[in-house]
């Protein structure tokens, strides 16, 4: 034996098993009653060790639940919030339209995010559209062409009906 080689297959068998295991012994060396024993305290393990990934996948679970509800509510808070600024926009939009003297359906045109942005925007659109001319020409009255031409602009002298003939104006 000195030179490490095995005398029987029992030997060989424990020396080649050792490795192989990483430490632990087969039970059948122990006698019976400890063998039990060691079942017993393995299965233990076993179950302790199932319930403790059962329980852990539960509560992984009901986080998850809560989270999702959490962000649920979170979206639905932002949806809410989005609706009620477009709501809101859209009656500033309606206010300065009708500070402005623009017809009501022009005032989804106004563009801007706050009340000045909104009332240079309709002033714009009162000049683009000749809405401003009109209101001092017909003084107040509507008009027949429907905002499409410019409305004319008549002379309120004599002079400056005669320029406007010679093509001076």
């Amino acid at each position: 034996m000195p030179d490490g080689t095995p005398d029987t297959p029992a030997q060989e068998a424990t020396t080649t098993q050792a490795p192989e295991a990483s430490g632990s012994r087969s039970i059948d060396s122990f006698p019976p009653e400890a063998q039990d024993y060691i079942r017993r305290l393995r299965d233990e393990a076993a179950q302790r060790r199932n319930n403790e990934k059962e329980l852990s996948q539960r509560l992984k679970e009901f986080e998850d639940a809560n989270k999702t509800e959490q962000q649920k509510l979170e979206e639905r808070a932002a949806q809410a919030e989005k609706g009620l600024s477009a709501t809101q926009l859209e009656l500033q939009r309606y206010k300065v339209a009708a500070k402005k003297g623009i017809p009501l359906h022009l005032a989804d045109r106004l563009r801007g995010a706050t009340q000045e942005e909104l009332e240079a925007d309709a002033d714009k659109l009162k000049e683009d559209f000749g809405l401003a001319e009109s209101e001092s020409s017909n003084s107040g009255r509507p008009g027949f062409d429907g905002g499409v031409r410019r409305p004319v602009n008549r002379p309120k002298t004599m002079n400056d009906l005669i320029r406007q003939k010679a093509g001076m104006i």
